[in-house]
């Protein structure tokens, strides 16, 4: 190499790094480009790694409400901020603050920190006019909603539409439009959404955005009731470039209407072109739920059970599994009245990929059936022990026949054990006399542990039988019996008429409770459950007259009070009233036996609502309970002196009135203690409660006492301040 060359390449060792120093030390650029390097280029690559994730998580175009970010996210946005945070405190003459201020914005919005997020962008409005003033500014509009600022957000993203076109920032223009409808479809002004729909969708260039903004269209026409524009708004779908999701779904919506609108013949072909796409194949299982749902609107039960078991088995990771279950439930449950199958399937949904929803239906209606198994298991039960009072042979009977299957069901235990032993005895037979000859040890031991494919077969020798229960042994007499099975004949009617919205058998199950147990204590309520069930019948005739019997018959039970009501004698309380719920939810504790909680409420509405129409009601309410079920007379007939005193006029004191005075009569003869007399007050408390004196039913000689007939209170619930043991004395 020449001396001149090697002169020259000396010379370029030295000048070329002064060069570099000098150049990115001028004017600041050395300071940005530390600050790029060292901080600003990772918090970048970590911010642009996590909103990418975020945006292309699957959501809803007009989704509201941000969705959670994971735990992960959220700790890599912490990253951003503090990186963005040293930018920013340490870093003030770097180009790239702005940036940084953006930056920290959108992760706080995307963390749901939106007071921060908003302090952030306001802070990078106020530097002036940067390349971000337009990007701030959406996202101040997006931030101010989130904070439920909706005024000021809407008017900031309208002021955003109108800078965007100007700039032909097209982006911005869009995501400042989703927003508006995305606030509109949130407040339930769907009519206004489909406007600013229609008005956006005439400005999208982007094909695949305006498919899916005809799709949420049509979802909007459904939410309004409105099929034809619903389809027509699907139907657009397929002229664009729609997502995989958005043409499938927006091609089952459509199949869906002309199905609902009793085109089943044309659903039919649309579903079946679904199915013979290959695309779709993911998707199939929504499918087919479909298509059986026509051949059940048809009447072809046996083709849609056929259907829906495929999917259910075909499906089993998927939500259209859980789906074909619960329709199959209510097929057993509606159609064929198979209560046992229909709860099988309800408690296998509850396991399902399903919807909160569906999930929450299933539990309720396992629930009601298992309280029919339970109703009818009673039932049985009981009658069992009145044939075993009537002939004590059949408990000996059938003790001697559980004890045989008991034995019968150890043999076949030990059977199985004795089987299982000796397969495993040959098992490990087989792997000795074969493990020299193989060496295949691992699949020798499956032998063993049972995973091989052939293995010795149990021969049990006994076949399965029905399980037999222990007999139950009599403890009551047979007149308590009968009362017991009319109670829970009773239970079953209302079962049926309330939760399982059969009448005609809740009907058989009243009149059973009528004809085979006429004296029991829920005759008048029965009676008067028959009468509703006429109402919905549209047989008002029949109902009056049977809500007349309660009427005329039964003035001393709480139910006469709601026939009263039904025949008009008794203007109905307003639900206005707030003692209204109050009154309700006390005689709901009474139904289920907490006596004691509902005086006190029912106490409690007298005392807080006492010109309430309900007021006097609640007074009687309480009397009843505590003459009746707590058998407390004294206590309730100071409440009762209390009604006649306070509210005379009502159909309620009429009713206690000669039965009060026959108690005050009683009282002073055999020379107790007087019970103390209302006082302004009103406040109920104790009077003397082991007194043997009862409230008598006017016209009997005795003393009796009056059996309670479950009533049809309209309930109330306040707890009064002062009141101990549901027992009631008026304070002087």
């Amino acid at each position: 190499m020449s001396k001149r060359i090697q002169l020259f390449l000396f010379t370029m060792k030295i000048i070329f790094p002064i060069s570099i120093i000098a150049l990115l030390s001028g004017c600041g650029l050395w300071s940005d480009f530390t600050t790029y390097f060292n901080t600003y280029y990772n918090a970048k690559s970590i911010f642009e790694e996590e909103e990418s994730s975020i945006l292309n998580t699957p959501k809803n175009l007009f989704e509201f409400k941000e969705a959670l970010i994971s735990t992960k996210s959220n700790q890599n946005l912490e990253k951003v901020i503090e990186k963005c945070s040293k930018i920013m405190q340490f870093e003030t003459e770097s180009s790239y603050f702005d940036k940084a201020l953006f930056m920290t914005g959108k992760a706080f919005y995307y963390q749901q920190s939106y007071s921060k997020a908003l302090r952030k962008f306001l802070e990078l409005s106020a530097l002036g006019e940067t390349d971000l003033s337009l990007d701030s500014k959406l996202w101040i509009g997006k931030t101010q909603i989130q904070l439920r600022d909706f005024d000021a957000g809407i008017t900031v993203l309208e002021d955003v539409k109108t800078e965007a076109l100007k700039e032909e920032r097209e982006e911005i223009y869009s995501e400042a439009f989703i927003k508006q409808i995305s606030y509109l479809i949130y407040s339930e002004n769907y009519s206004e959404a489909i406007a600013k729909i229609n008005e956006f969708v005439e400005v999208i260039d982007s094909d695949e955005l305006k498919a899916e903004v005809y799709y949420q269209l049509g979802r909007l026409y459904l939410i309004q009731n409105d099929p034809e524009n619903a389809a027509n708004a699907f139907m657009q779908v397929d002229q664009y470039d729609p997502s995989f999701d958005v043409e499938f779904y927006s091609r089952l919506e459509y199949a869906r209407i002309k199905k609902q609108e009793g085109m089943l013949d044309e659903s039919m072909q649309l579903f079946e072109e679904m199915r013979d796409e290959d695309k779709f194949r993911d998707s199939l299982g929504m499918v087919e739920l479909e298509i059986a749902d026509i051949y059940y609107i048809k009447g072809d039960t046996d083709q849609t059970l056929d259907l829906l078991t495929n999917i259910d088995s075909t499906y089993q990771k998927n939500e259209s599994a859980g789906i074909a279950r619960f329709r199959k439930a209510e097929i057993y449950e509606k159609d064929f009245v198979q209560y046992d199958s229909a709860m099988v399937y309800y408690g296998r949904v509850t396991s399902s990929i399903v919807s909160r929803e569906l999930k929450e239906i299933a539990k309720e209606k396992y629930r009601v059936l298992d309280k029919y198994k339970l109703y009818h298991k009673n039932i049985h039960d009981l009658r069992r022990q009145i044939s075993y009072i009537e002939f004590p042979e059949l408990f000996v009977q059938d003790s001697v026949k559980y004890e045989e299957y008991q034995k019968r069901k150890q043999a076949r235990a030990d059977s199985i054990a004795l089987a299982n032993s000796d397969r495993l005895a040959q098992n490990r037979q087989l792997i000795t006399n074969m493990t020299s000859e193989t060496g295949d040890v691992p699949a020798l031991n499956n032998l063993v542990t049972g995973q091989q494919g052939n293995q010795v077969p149990i021969n049990n020798p006994l076949t399965v039988e029905e399980v037999i229960y222990p007999p139950p042994k009599p403890t009551v007499s047979i007149d308590s019996l009968h009362k017991m099975i009319a109670k829970e004949q009773y239970d079953l009617g209302n079962l049926f008429f309330t939760d399982l919205n059969v009448p005609d058998s809740a009907l058989n199950y009243y009149e059973k409770v009528l004809s085979e147990y006429p004296n029991n204590r829920y005759y008048a309520k029965t009676i008067y459950s028959i009468g509703t069930y006429y109402l919905i019948k549209d047989d008002k005739v029949k109902a009056d007259s049977l809500f007349q019997v309660v009427y005329d018959n039964y003035k001393n039970d709480t139910v006469y009070l709601e026939a009263a009501k039904q025949l008009g004698k008794i203007q109905r309380t307003s639900d206005s009233d707030p003692a209204y719920n109050l009154y309700l939810a006390a005689e709901e504790k009474y139904y289920n036996s907490e006596v004691d909680e509902a005086v006190k409420e029912f106490i409690g509405i007298y005392k807080n609502y006492s010109k309430s129409p309900l007021a006097s009601q609640a007074l009687f309410a309480a009397g009843f309970i505590l003459e009746n079920d707590k058998h407390d007379f004294d206590s309730a007939a100071v409440l009762y002196k209390s009604l006649l005193s306070e509210y005379q006029n009502t159909p309620y004191a009429k009713t206690i009135m000669a039965k009060l005075n026959i108690y005050e009569q009683e009282k002073s003869s055999s020379k107790q203690s007087s019970i103390p007399e209302s006082v302004s007050s009103g406040t109920p408390t104790v009077s003397n409660k082991n007194s043997k004196t009862e409230l008598s039913t006017p016209g009997k000689q005795d003393s009796v006492e009056i059996k309670r007939k479950q009533p049809l209170l309209p309930a109330l619930q306040q707890k009064p301040e002062t009141v101990q043991d549901t027992t009631v004395r008026i304070e002087e």
